[in-house]
């Protein structure tokens, strides 16, 4: 579970901070990253770019559809929320 991992990680020293699960606010953070040059992707991150292209927004909920390929797309909200 996440709180056991970040339990393990704090008693190995590790600084550790609850993440800003926020969905909406952590998309726009990206797009706003992006657009302005402070988060650039580069083209080796091939996984990263396929998560991205795979995001898929439900416009009745206003949310992504949930994938198997959102983990880097993810990563990189969290990323960018302490940024």
């Amino acid at each position: 579970t996440a709180a056991s991992f970040k339990a393990e990680a704090r008693r190995r020293g590790y600084r550790v901070t609850n993440a800003d699960t926020d969905l909406a606010s952590g998309i726009q953070a990206v797009n706003k990253a992006l657009l302005e040059g402070r988060v650039v992707i580069n083209s080796s991150l091939k996984h990263l770019r396929q998560s991205l292209n795979q995001v898929v927004w439900n416009p009745l909920t206003s949310k992504p559809e949930p994938s198997n390929f959102d983990h880097e797309a993810d990563c990189l909200r969290y990323m960018v929320r302490k940024l």
